[in-house]
């Protein structure tokens, strides 16, 4: 009897407190039903953060230095990974090393003469 009692009392406390997620309002904000968009928005895509990073390195380190007039334009103040990442997105299918070697050094040092100091063993 007692028992009985007991069990109908928790059934109905119960019935009233704990309400299915969907029939509550503003469910929406905390319980989501599509668990591949919430995947995607929470992983997100380290592909076009690094994309970002390498052509626009003034977005992640804020400073006034690798600020661009334009996205495709080039200076010797952004970092080397950077700019060689510009040189490659510059180049078509095949990349002749020493062409990118040498658009590499001519950003970085431009007052150099090609001539004087061409390194024999880069040749």
């Amino acid at each position: 009897m007692i028992r009985s009692r007991f069990v109908s009392y928790l059934e109905e406390v119960f019935a009233k407190a704990l309400q299915p997620p969907h029939a509550q309002t503003f469910h929406e904000v905390l319980f989501f039903s599509d668990v591949a968009n919430v995947k995607k928005q929470i992983v997100g895509s380290p592909r076009g953060a690094i994309h970002t990073a390498l052509s626009n390195p003034v977005y992640y380190l804020q400073c006034k230095c690798c600020i661009l007039p334009s996205p495709e334009s080039v200076s010797d103040t952004l970092p080397d990974v950077s700019l060689t990442y510009k040189l490659h997105r510059e180049c078509g299918k095949h990349i002749n090393l020493y062409d990118w070697l040498q658009a590499f050094a001519a950003i970085v040092n431009p007052t150099e003469d090609d001539q004087a100091h061409q390194d024999p063993t880069v040749q």
